[in-house]
């Protein structure tokens, strides 16, 4: 191990590879240049071990890498073996817990139905694509309330026909990138309004009640479960 100090570039051409997985070039300056001390030592296998003295990097936190020291010891950095075999069936319950909560919200009292197609996919983007623009609370509740509105405007005044059916869609994509709402799984509520002939209440139950439900069970399993900065924004 050497020291390297700070402000200069740590870097040697068998290592830049794996190094630029874990962080890039821009990171390495600007933690250097707010006087962090960057210990690097390489072998002939690739292995990178890196040790930072003060205020390891925020994008080492949460992400599955190896902290930078711990217990004084350097440790080498890459993604957790065990952790990363186990985030399937992690995500899995966690998409099991939110859709389990709206079902039983939805047939196991009289308060209304809380559960609607689209919102399957929209577990799915908040616990694996989390940073993600579309996977943000704003996104889900705008995007999720445009696409049903549409679908609802279409079906009222014009009914279902292959005509209505793609211009509801592209109508809600185009307006949704005007907007800044995209969420992808919303470009199907239309195709719900249509295909289901739902009234105007179906903006209310489910799609308004279920999407706060889905932001607020994401957040907490996002923090709580998995520690992990979400959202990275509220609007």
């Amino acid at each position: 191990m050497k020291d390297i100090p700070a402000g200069y570039e740590a870097y040697n051409k068998k290592a830049e590879s794996t190094w630029t997985n874990v962080w890039t070039k821009r990171k390495v300056k600007k933690h250097a240049s707010e006087g962090g001390n960057i210990h690097v030592g390489s072998k002939q296998t690739q292995d990178i071990r890196v040790a930072v003295r003060e205020n390891p990097s925020p994008a080492c936190k949460g992400s599955g890498l190896g902290s930078a020291k711990k217990g004084g010891k350097s440790v080498k950095f890459g993604p957790n073996p065990l952790r990363r075999n186990a985030e399937p069936l992690i995500f899995g319950a966690a998409a099991s817990l939110i859709i389990g909560i709206l079902s039983f919200l939805s047939f196991e009292t009289s308060t209304g139905f809380w559960l609607t197609f689209s919102f399957g996919s929209t577990t799915l983007i908040v616990l694996i694509f989390y940073e993600s623009e579309f996977a943000q609370p704003y996104n889900i509740f705008f995007g999720h309330l445009l696409g049903i509105v549409i679908g609802i405007i279409f079906n009222e005044f014009f009914g279902i026909s292959f005509i209505t059916l793609g211009l509801s869609v592209g109508t809600t994509v185009t307006l949704m990138m005007y907007l800044k709402i995209i969420h992808p799984p919303a470009a199907a509520n239309p195709l719900i309004a249509l295909f289901a002939d739902v009234s105007l209440n179906y903006i209310i139950f489910p799609v308004i009640t279920g999407s706060v439900v889905i932001i607020i069970l994401s957040v907490l399993i996002n923090k709580l479960l998995l520690k992990r900065g979400y959202p990275k924004k509220w609007y």
